[in-house]
């Protein structure tokens, strides 16, 4: 048996901020936000 397990965002960061960041930090970062490209962002900005 095989039990449905998802995890769901409510932020996100874009690529380059991602790029960025201090590497001591992306660990944390990546736990509460996912990562999208620049143009996709954009794309979606606002919503």
């Amino acid at each position: 048996m095989d039990i449905p397990l998802g995890y769901c965002y409510d932020a996100y960061i874009t690529e380059n901020e991602f790029r960025n960041l201090p590497t001591e930090i992306k660990h944390l970062v990546l736990v509460r936000a996912f990562i999208l490209d620049d143009v996709t962002a954009k794309k979606y900005e606002g919503l």
